[in-house]
Order: structure tokens, then sequence, then C-alpha cells
């Protein structure tokens, strides 16, 4: 059973880590943004997983996908791994003929059929992965403000 609700979650401010138990953590950043992580041991290295911004992610669902990764570590799989591949199979299906934009909205460079993203239905192109990786930082942190304002 975790140490954290819902109720307290929603109610912590100020940077900080907080311990639900069973190597999941709840990171309360500077600006009060609240993202869940999951401390663990793969191989004899020490890794933190990132399960998701809250409330987008909920404490059940932050629990429950905490669950599967120690299962699978037990299971002598690697979820971080898993996860990886599972993003460059998303990442691989990602047409470059369906990029909606030919250059990057911030650099003006060229789009790069390897700085591709999903936004809603669309696929949009950026010149670099770490222009499409701040692109997705954004969304996620305004679809975590926007959920935010409707538990209010």
């Amino acid at each position: 059973m975790g140490r954290l609700t819902t109720a307290a979650v929603r109610a912590l401010s100020g940077p900080a880590l907080h311990g639900d138990g069973n190597t999941l953590y709840l990171r309360v950043s500077r600006t009060g943004g609240k993202s869940w992580i999951q401390r663990v041991v793969i191989h004899g290295r020490r890794h933190s997983i990132g399960l998701g911004g809250f409330p987008t992610v909920s404490l059940a669902g932050a629990r429950s996908q905490a669950l599967r990764n120690r299962r699978a570590i037990r299971e002598g799989r690697n979820p971080l791994d898993e996860k990886r591949r599972a993003d460059a199979q998303s990442q691989a299906a990602l047409d470059f003929g369906d990029c909606t934009n030919r250059t990057c909205p911030w650099s003006g460079k060229p789009v790069q059929a390897d700085s591709l993203t999903s936004y809603g239905a669309l696929v949009v192109g950026f010149c670099n992965p770490g222009c499409r990786d701040k692109f997705d930082a954004a969304v996620r942190h305004f679809d975590q403000a926007a959920a935010r304002a409707n538990f209010s």
C-alpha cells in the first residue's frame, strides 16, 4: 500500500521528492510541476524511469506502471529498453510524406526525417531531435496545465 493519496498529491508544492513506496516517487519541481519517477536497479545499475506527469498520469496509473516495471525486472527484462524500443517503433511509424511542415518552426531549417512527432492527428517535423523533444516537452507541459485547471 502506498503512502501518498490523490488529495495529498494535489496539495503538494515546492521542490521535493516524495516517496510512495515500492520504488515510486513523485517529483515536484520549483514551478509546481509534478511528475512520477520510479527508481529501480536493472542489472546492478540504478536507473530512474519517467512514468509521466500528474494529473495526466494518476496515482493509480503510476502505481500500476511501477508494478509492471518491477515484474519485468524480476523476469529479467529491462523496462527502459522496452520503452525505448516502443518509442522508436512509434517514431518509425511516422511518415515524412505526411509531415505538415517542411521547415522547423524554431530554426527555419529543413525538417529531418528522424525528427518527426505526432500532434493530435498531425505529423509535425523539426530540424533535429532536440527541437522535437523541446516541442514534446512543451505540449506535455500545456496538457498538464490544462488537466490541472480541469481538476481544480
